[in-house]
């Protein structure tokens, strides 16, 4: 259960106011160390309140040192059998969404499998936000414990938009006990602990576990997420970063509308009293992202949409105290905006897997690898990655007044562009159409802008990067 941060403040961070690439976050639970919260030089008891929620009482900033609080499922997982020594057909590295969905689909076609994790049994400390329509249509929408009507953005202090298109917040206990009896159902076997190295021979691979046990598999995938620390690529691997930091507050009010998640707010001016923070915030901005479950209850995050290298930690958590200097609390970043590409893309690799590996004919290590890369990236699928990392590099030199502009004609497209271009359904020439409709209702500043972004990146190529070790499966799904 998440601990909440509660505090008789108001939400004061903006007047009236109130989350491409990878994102680094994870939203944790807090335990007060000693029981102290520290309120500048002085030192304040705390009184622990309902449901584990801690209650501050002061106008000054809450200092908080926080813990990780994990939660276990109560399953009774079966393990591998470690005396039989068997080939499995998939070794699966990673027990997230990314690792489950394709663990529970390639076991349901009758594959032996083996999910490695150090944690098996942890409910997922992300914080999982998604379109309520795209889980709609994967029958996930009993994972979802709260939904919003619709979503709003805030450009700036005068502009906002009202997105007509239903959000929702995944039940992460819901999701993973979901996943975990139909990987039980089907025969998945389970390995607690963690996977250090890799070696792969022509028809197996061998991967060596920490707790000195070494697991023989046909089909080795990596789901271990932002890490990919088993994957190799043939080509530099130089990423953009999406950086959050998130709070769970208990309030005595907020200013957002309960029927609305704020998907993204790119005012500024709660930093009118830092002009350090605000110089740096225009440069390289960050937007709140909110999701407010009742009148005193919200979940808020601070996020970078996109920099290379990463915005700071430190910076993001700068940024958010500023917006927070009347609400008490610091605790770890949280999100997830990518679960629903993820588990979309999941049937596709596991297709590929029990395709190949129940051929007649018998794959190389290497063989297999790229033929089930290449079902992952078809032409279409590589043409339309090409077009985001010209997007994403686009976005890269942007301050933030070119930012604002950017979304103020994003989301003035017609519906089905931008809901296609958010859940990647896009393929060309539809791309195209819509470059072509952003630029005819973007600003004559933001055409000078996106017209030099192009000039400066002719002739420079985003190739996808594919991994070169034998039967290694990247399962980054993005």
């Amino acid at each position: 259960m998440d601990t909440l941060l509660k505090t008789h403040n108001k939400l004061e961070f903006l007047p009236q106011s109130h989350g491409f690439s990878e994102k680094l976050s994870n939203l944790s639970s807090i335990k007060i160390q000693s029981q102290q919260l520290r309120f500048g030089h002085k030192k304040f008891r705390s009184k622990r309140g309902r449901n584990g929620c801690v209650k501050a009482s002061s106008n000054a900033l809450l200092e908080l040192v926080p813990e990780t609080k994990k939660e276990n499922l109560e399953f009774d997982l079966p393990m591998y059998d470690l005396s039989k020594g068997l080939v499995v057909d998939l070794a699966v590295v990673g027990g997230g969404p990314a690792g489950l969905a394709v663990a529970q689909q390639v076991s349901e076609a009758g594959l032996s499998v083996c999910s490695i994790d150090p944690s098996p049994k942890l409910i997922w400390p992300n914080n999982y936000g998604v379109w309520v329509d795209e889980f709609e249509a994967m029958d996930m929408l009993d994972c979802l414990d709260t939904t919003w009507s619709g979503a709003v953005v805030y450009v700036d202090d005068k502009t906002k938009k009202d997105l007509d298109r239903p959000y929702g917040r995944v039940n992460r206990r819901q999701l993973k006990s979901k996943m975990l009896q139909k990987c039980i159902s089907n025969g998945v076997k389970f390995h607690q602990t963690k996977v250090i190295k890799v070696i792969h021979e022509e028809s197996k691979s061998l991967l060596i576990c920490n707790d000195g046990v070494t697991i023989q598999a046909s089909v080795v995938l990596d789901a271990t997420g932002f890490s990919r620390c088993l994957v190799q690529y043939d080509k530099p691997y130089d990423p953009g970063y999406q950086v959050a930091y998130g709070i769970l507050a208990e309030v005595e009010e907020h200013p957002f509308d309960v029927d609305k998640m704020v998907f993204m707010d790119w005012r500024d001016s709660h930093l009118n009293n830092n002009l350090e923070l605000k110089e740096s915030n225009s440069k390289i901005p960050t937007f709140l992202y909110a999701m407010p479950f009742s009148s005193d209850r919200i979940f808020l995050e601070e996020t970078s949409l996109v920099a290379r290298p990463g915005v700071p930690m430190k910076d993001i958590q700068e940024r958010m105290v500023a917006r927070l200097r009347h609400l008490a609390g610091m605790v770890h970043p949280s999100t997830g905006y990518m679960v629903a590409r993820t588990l979309a893309a999941a049937p596709i690799v596991a297709n590929s897997i029990v395709q190949y590996l129940g051929s007649d004919r018998s794959f190389s290590g290497s063989e297999l690898s790229a033929e089930v890369w290449k079902d992952l990236w078809p032409i279409e699928r590589r043409r339309q990655r090409e077009f985001f990392c010209f997007g994403m590099d686009v976005l890269l030199k942007l301050d933030l007044p070119a930012t604002r502009r950017f979304f103020d004609a994003f989301f003035n497209l017609e519906p089905r562009y931008w809901h296609g271009f958010l859940s990647s359904r896009l393929f060309l020439p539809e791309l195209v159409l819509f470059g072509l409709s952003l630029f005819s209702h973007a600003s004559n500043p933001s055409r000078v802008t996106r017209l030099y972004s192009i000039g400066s990146l002719n002739g420079k190529k985003n190739p996808s990067v594919a991994p070169t070790t034998a039967r290694k499966v990247d399962g980054c799904l993005q």
